[in-house]
């Protein structure tokens, strides 16, 4: 599979194995690390997805897309899918949920939500909207203003700050 992900352009592919574990390669190595064994498996529902996740996330949070960050990023990875095969719930390793386009959901579908872990719902994307347009036509009429904090937008006569 790296190999094949190689040929077709990847700079680098990582290979999910369940819980086989993981390979990771780009044209100069493939490595392989072992799966995080769980306490107990539950369920393996979503394993795949949380493995996803972690790797992901770990990229995001260290913003270094590296071959050594990508073996890190693995074993964050596993280490979530871990988490997420040991029992149903999220009892003894919460993972905060978000409910998306929770805005035009009934109240039954949000006590649902609630149920499933979720401790946060997005307002609607038109309010999110509203909100940024206003915000967005003052950085864009001062902008030079808002780069420096220096001077007043309404001229250099008038008081910086308040």
């Amino acid at each position: 599979m790296i190999k094949f992900g190689l040929s077709k352009g990847c700079k680098l592919v990582v290979v999910k194995c369940g819980e086989d574990g993981a390979y990771i390669g780009d044209s100069n190595k493939i490595i392989y690390s072992k799966a995080i064994t769980p306490r107990g498996l539950l369920d393996t529902t979503g394993a795949g997805d949380s493995f996803a996740g972690g790797f992901i996330g770990y990229l995001e949070q260290t913003n270094d897309i590296s071959f050594e960050n990508m073996k890190r990023a693995v074993i964050y990875g596993s280490a979530m899918a871990s988490f997420c095969v040991e029992k149903f719930g999220t009892e003894k390793q919460p993972i905060n949920f978000v409910f998306h386009g929770g805005s035009r959901s009934s109240q039954d579908e949000i006590r649902e939500a609630i149920g499933y872990g979720a401790i946060k719902m997005n307002i609607d994307t038109d309010l999110q909207w509203g909100f940024t347009i206003g915000v967005r036509d003052y950085f864009l009429a001062n902008g030079d203003y808002v780069k420096t904090q220096i001077g007043n937008p309404q001229g250099d006569e008038k008081p910086n700050k308040k």
